[in-house]
C-alpha cells in the first residue's frame, strides 16, 4: 500500500496541502487570490481579508467573487 501523500504540504507560503489544491488556477493554492475557484471560497483565510474585501481594485465583497 502507497503511503498517503493528501496531507503533504503543497505551498509554504499559505500553508495549503496537496488536498487543497485549486484546479482551476495555476498557483493551484491559497497565494492566488484572485481564483474564483470553490476551493478559494472553502478554505478563505479570515485574516486575508481586508475590511470583508477581497480586491482592492473591484471590492469583491462576497468570498473571492473578483472578476478583475
Amino acid at each position: 500500500m502507497e503511503d498517503d501523500t493528501t496531507n503533504d504540504l503543497l505551498c509554504k507560503t499559505c500553508g495549503w496541502t496537496v488536498n487543497m489544491v485549486c484546479p482551476e488556477c495555476p498557483k493551484g493554492c491559497g497565494c492566488e487570490t484572485r481564483c474564483t475557484g470553490w476551493r478559494h471560497h472553502e478554505y478563505v483565510n479570515e485574516d486575508d481579508l481586508v475590511d470583508g474585501n477581497v480586491c482592492d481594485e473591484c471590492g469583491a465583497s462576497d468570498g473571492y467573487g473578483c472578476n478583475c
